[in-house]
């Protein structure tokens, strides 16, 4: 095969026809303005989601459970219980009417917690309390018995204040079948 020399090369003329190119100039093929539209709106769209999750997050943890009241109590007796052969009469009655009357205060509003046994008797004869009837006149039982183990100072103290705590218990499921049927 012979090859053409190299001053020949230049001479030829390109054949007619398909084979002729147009001379093609070096341009971006898609503009950048579309690409950073995009990516702004994915950035919006991101932290919209981001405020609304964190949001929906701060909405949540603030959220207690609606027997929130009753568990605390609950707890609080079952501590009671577990601590109450270390504790005097007076010291245990104490503990468990002051478990109680927050329970109240919390769930009912009621200021109980801030009345003296009398002041809460003289109220609930009025038939100003936010307590259910039932409860009322159990806890009004509880608290006398309550102060008598506190300050009567009675030789059978051990034994009248053993079923105080389950009485607590009865007035809290009291309360919680009247919320449940509201």
């Amino acid at each position: 095969m012979v090859y053409p020399s190299f001053p020949h090369i230049l001479t030829q003329v390109p054949p007619l026809g398909d084979d002729i190119f147009d001379i093609v100039v070096l341009e971006p093929t898609e503009s950048l303005t579309g690409f950073v539209f995009w990516l702004i709106v994915l950035l919006i769209l991101l932290v919209v989601a981001g405020i609304a999750a964190w949001l929906i997050y701060r909405k949540n943890r603030n959220r207690e459970p609606a027997n929130a009241a009753e568990i605390r109590v609950t707890q609080k007796f079952r501590r009671l219980r577990v601590d109450r052969e270390h504790l005097e009469p007076n010291q245990f009655t104490q503990r468990l009417s002051d478990a109680l009357k927050d329970y109240l205060a919390e769930k009912f509003k009621d200021p109980v917690r801030f009345e003296t046994t009398q002041e809460f008797l003289q109220r609930v004869s009025k038939d100003r309390s936010a307590l259910p009837p039932a409860a009322r006149e159990s806890l009004a039982s509880f608290l006398v018995s309550s102060d008598e183990v506190k300050f009567a100072n009675l030789s059978d103290a051990e034994e009248r204040a053993e079923p105080l705590l389950d009485q607590a218990a009865v007035i809290v499921k009291q309360c919680q079948k009247t919320a449940s049927r509201d």
